[in-house]
């Protein structure tokens, strides 16, 4: 993969929107290791407490779990648009021209489809969620919508860099 994919130096001969859907990325990606950060913290406070003072957490593993849905969803965009994903380019490595390029623009748009669905969907939860003033079990009680709504920024920023490569590829700035 070239290091314009990988989001490397290469980003200043990508389209203005490309490096705005860079930035917000990149700030998202940088929120999520804030939050992995935290999470190792909380993890470490709550191993101390529970075998060292035999006082156990009885909320942390609730709020790592919460932690862990908010830091996937803030980082995806960033893997998605750096091309860190998992993939199988066994055949796409290959691939040369305007092929590449419909390749591209059909992976992008997949990308796009997933996201407004993911983003849809979301939406609705969080909606139903505030609707009915739904909150968590366990030990923490919160409005259930709280944690569902990292999942919507994960959708946007994926709808955003989705777009940005697909209209990048069609103008020729993709590598």
């Amino acid at each position: 993969m070239s290091p314009v994919e990988r989001g490397g130096a290469h980003d200043a001969s990508r389209s203005f929107p490309f490096r705005v859907a860079a930035a917000l990325s990149r700030a998202c990606a940088a929120l999520s290791i804030l939050l992995i950060l935290g999470t190792f913290g909380l993890t470490v406070v709550a191993v101390f407490m529970r075998y060292v003072l035999h006082s156990p957490l009885l909320w942390s593993d609730e709020v790592t779990g919460w932690m862990l849905v908010a830091m996937i969803s803030c980082g995806v965009a960033e893997a998605y648009r750096r091309g860190d994903h998992i993939a199988i380019d066994l055949l796409t490595d290959r691939l040369r021209g305007p092929s590449r390029a419909v390749q591209r623009v059909f992976a992008g748009l997949a990308f796009l489809v997933l996201a407004v669905v993911l983003f849809l969907s979301t939406w609705e939860a969080v909606e139903f969620s505030r609707m009915v003033g739904s909150y968590t079990t366990g030990h923490l009680e919160i409005p259930g919508w709280i944690p569902q709504a990292p999942l919507m920024l994960a959708a946007a920023m994926l709808v955003l860099v989705a777009l940005t490569r697909i209209l990048d590829t069609l103008a020729g700035r993709s590598q």
